[in-house]
């Protein structure tokens, strides 16, 4: 299942006008519908994380008793801050990154609401640096590629590797508004080394400590001072415990090997088939 999509659009109803909110709205209630009867078919379902899981077993508690939950990892050495990036920034001053996929919604009104939001608040205090906001993802919707009309914004498209990006930033942002199951773009940065401030939605699910690995901000004042701080070395140990969570908590050895038990055993006591995990 990895996460509850379901709620995703019921979230889009939240925060929409009719007749959007009434099309969501049914959006909503129609894939939970499949994802309650998609549930039914197999031995054992799988969520990214205990929030996903528990909340589907709220939604659908006839399937409580066999869902679970298996966290994501990351490649360490992959995604190690010892590798070697050309720096892909040519503008200079701090360079301030978010990844993603750019013609996915949630990802759409981050960068927007970061750059139209937070940067001029950043750009303020141009006379300490000139920070760069680079929107580094696939497929950027139209309304984010002309946010590179900003000063000092940046798009970028589809790129060969998200790594330099990541190991040269200054600071990775994540101010989803909408988040579902764990967000990768954080686990990555924080891989990698890098501070990160995210929101509390892009945070939900990641077992990090806020204040010691990751900066937890909302609301554009808020946002704007804790990317401040870091690009200001108030932070400096930041990425480092951020790599150290990662491998304490997110090596891939460790999340499977919590797959591996679930396979050995479903909820009557029997292996199940491959094929009938999701």
């Amino acid at each position: 299942m990895v996460d509850v999509d379901s709620e995703k659009w019921s979230e889009y109803a939240k925060n929409s006008s009719s007749p959007m909110k009434f099309v969501w709205r049914r959006e909503g209630r129609t894939l939970l519908a499949f994802e309650r009867w998609a549930a039914r078919q197999f031995d054992l379902c799988t969520f990214v994380s205990t929030k996903e899981r528990d909340r589907f077993g709220q939604l659908a508690p006839e399937a409580d008793e066999y869902i679970d939950w298996v966290e994501n990892g990351v490649d360490m050495v992959y995604f190690s801050p010892d590798r070697q990036y050309e720096n892909p920034y040519r503008a200079g001053g701090p360079a301030i990154v978010f990844t993603g996929t750019m013609d996915y919604r949630p990802n759409v009104e981050a960068v927007t609401w970061f750059a139209t939001e937070v940067m001029p608040l950043l750009r303020k205090r141009a006379g300490k640096y000139s920070p760069t906001f680079h929107i580094v993802g696939a497929k950027p919707a139209r309304s984010v590629s002309e946010l590179a009309q900003m000063p000092g914004v940046y798009v970028t498209g589809a790129v060969p590797d998200v790594r330099p990006y990541l190991a040269h930033a200054d600071v990775a942002v994540a101010p989803l508004m909408i988040a579902r199951g764990i967000q990768n773009k954080v686990l990555e940065a924080m891989a990698l080394g890098r501070p990160v401030v995210a929101s509390s939605a892009a945070f939900e699910g990641v077992r990090a400590r806020p204040g010691l690995d990751v900066l937890v901000a909302d609301g554009a004042v808020d946002t704007a001072r804790a990317v401040d701080e870091v690009l200001d070395g108030k932070w400096g140990g930041l990425g480092a415990a951020a790599r150290s969570t990662m491998l304490a908590n997110y090596q891939w050895s460790s999340t499977l090997a919590r797959l591996d038990a679930m396979l050995a055993t479903n909820r009557d006591g029997q292996a199940p088939a491959l094929g009938a995990v999701a």
